[in-house]
């Protein structure tokens, strides 16, 4: 009835926000309700999407039911333990489309 997703290419790529955020929505969830049924400051969850945040990336596959591993493979070892420090291109994001299109501009 129901098709599986397929929710990467590979097993060693994060997540995009895009995919998490989607997957929550299906669950009628938003990054806010997750901010607030865990008492975490505002935009944790969405940030962690993003950039590693502990507490974020928490609320996040708890409301998912993933391990953090899974939804980010580039900020956990190969034994399910969270990397310190975090690698720096973790840090790092791609330009939105907005950002891109005022460069131009």
């Amino acid at each position: 009835m129901f098709k599986k997703t397929r929710l990467r290419v590979s097993p060693e790529e994060d997540l995009p926000p895009e995919t998490i955020r989607h997957l929550l929505n299906r669950k009628g969830l938003t990054y806010a309700a997750l901010d607030r049924a865990r008492g975490l400051k505002e935009g944790s969850s969405r940030k962690a999407s993003y950039y590693p945040m502990f507490a974020g990336e928490m609320a996040i596959a708890d409301a998912l039911r993933l391990s953090p591993r899974q939804i980010w493979p580039s900020r956990y070892g190969d034994n399910g333990q969270r990397l310190q420090p975090q690698p720096s291109h973790n840090y790092k994001t791609e330009p939105r489309l907005v950002a891109s299109q005022k460069r131009s501009a």
